[in-house]
């Protein structure tokens, strides 16, 4: 009777042990518990706040859309609470956007960060469509709704009315909580812009004539 040989195992059978091998070694040991890591939790709390860090991207892309680059920060966190930041790396051209997103930053509690944990991330700052190849050819309208009292509105609708005779539908955007409205990569030509809140127009009209490549911001004041 012969002897049974052992099959050689191929090279991808090799290749996919080695592989789940290097896995096993280099992953780390999952705690006992399965608590997330602070940066997990971090990274958890931005994406479910992330409307806090665009509101102060937007206090900067109002005056310059153009703003673009990478904030980074090294942070220090702990019983939920930011104690202390310091920015490594800021090459956007503005000097306080850093600070203001530190600012930010401060009036988080994010649970389960007991800490002190020590987090490092960048915040890549650039306005929505400035990156589009049309962006140079089309206008940047921004700009800040307020009431009478000089509180900024929340949620009003701005609309960008065409000419009749360009037969293009209106231009519409939202103000943030701090009343601000960014409105890239429109098209050159003249507009009326106005404004509605809870449904009714609420601002005066204004015309507006944009040219290819301005930037051009309008405020107004709701009635």
């Amino acid at each position: 009777m012969k002897a049974a040989t052992m099959k050689k195992p191929s090279p991808v059978t090799l290749a996919l042990a080695l592989l789940a091998l290097v896995a096993l070694c280099t992953a780390s040991a999952p705690l006992a518990d399965d608590t997330p890591s602070p940066r997990a939790l971090f990274k958890q709390h931005l994406r479910e706040n992330l409307r806090d860090i665009e509101v102060v991207m937007a206090r900067f892309h109002i005056d310059d859309p153009q703003l673009a680059g990478v904030v980074t920060l090294s942070m220090t966190w702990e019983d939920g609470k930011l104690s202390a930041c310091e920015v490594l790396r800021n090459n956007t051209g503005s000097d306080t956007l850093g600070d203001a997103l530190v600012e930010a930053l401060r009036a988080w509690e994010i649970s389960g960060i007991a800490g002190p944990a020590k987090i490092t991330m960048p915040f890549r700052v650039r306005l929505a469509g400035s990156k589009r190849p049309e962006f140079g050819e089309r206008a940047t309208l921004t700009g800040q709704v307020l009431d009478k009292k000089g509180q900024p509105v929340f949620d009003a609708q701005i609309v960008l009315h065409p000419p009749r005779k360009a037969k293009r539908e209106p231009i519409t955007v939202r103000t943030n909580r701090e009343g601000i409205y960014l409105l890239p990569l429109v098209p050159p030509g003249e507009y009326k812009i106005a404004c509605r809140v809870f449904g009714a127009e609420r601002c005066k009209r204004q015309k507006l004539t944009l040219e290819a490549g301005q930037h051009l911001r309008t405020d107004l004041k709701a009635r």
